[in-house]
């Protein structure tokens, strides 16, 4: 009974100890400072994850991540008309990954007298699916207006030349 007791107690706290899934976003640019950057170049980049699950659906207990994606865009140069173009690009991965597809499987072992036996149960298998991207070109008028928001992230442009952009980001709250 008080083995039982035990069990039921640990299984609960680890239960407990695990949150619900959540998703993230990470800025992979500094902001709050001038950057630079050329025609092909990366103005910003938002790596996209979530929290990997475990067996009981909930947030993995060492907190592991899956990667679901990223948002980059790119100055691409100056238009004709002065304007600066930029191309938004947005990646997407789906994923079934749990902590079962990324151990190494499981075991179990068993002895009744003299016979032993063991049964080996490899790992599940993942199913991961890129998406193709999805991207879009597009203008801006730096020169009417300085500020840029765009997938969540304010660009201030400082200056753009066919050869360089020059600008801040800022992180919205």
């Amino acid at each position: 009974m008080k083995r039982c007791f035990l069990a039921l107690l640990v299984a609960a706290t680890f239960l407990v100890g695990c949150g619900s899934i959540q998703e993230h976003s990470k800025l992979a640019m500094p902001v709050d400072r001038t950057l630079r950057t050329g025609p092909g170049g990366v103005v910003f980049r938002i790596e996209r994850s979530r929290d990997l699950a475990n067996i009981y659906g909930r947030a993995d207990l060492w907190g592991r991540k899956i990667d679901t994606g990223y948002e980059e865009l790119r100055y691409v140069g100056l238009s004709d008309d002065g304007q600066v173009v930029f191309r938004f690009r947005e990646q997407q991965i789906l994923s079934n990954e749990t902590t079962l597809t990324q151990m190494g499987g499981l075991a179990a072992f068993g002895a009744q007298g003299s016979t032993a036996a063991a049964t080996a149960i490899g790992p599940a298998q993942a199913h991961i699916q890129v998406l193709p991207p999805q991207e879009v070109e597009f203008k801006h008028d730096f020169a009417r207006k300085a500020t840029l928001e765009y997938a969540g992230v304010r660009i201030l442009i400082l200056g753009a030349t066919p050869s360089e952009l020059t600008y801040a980001l800022e992180k919205p709250e």
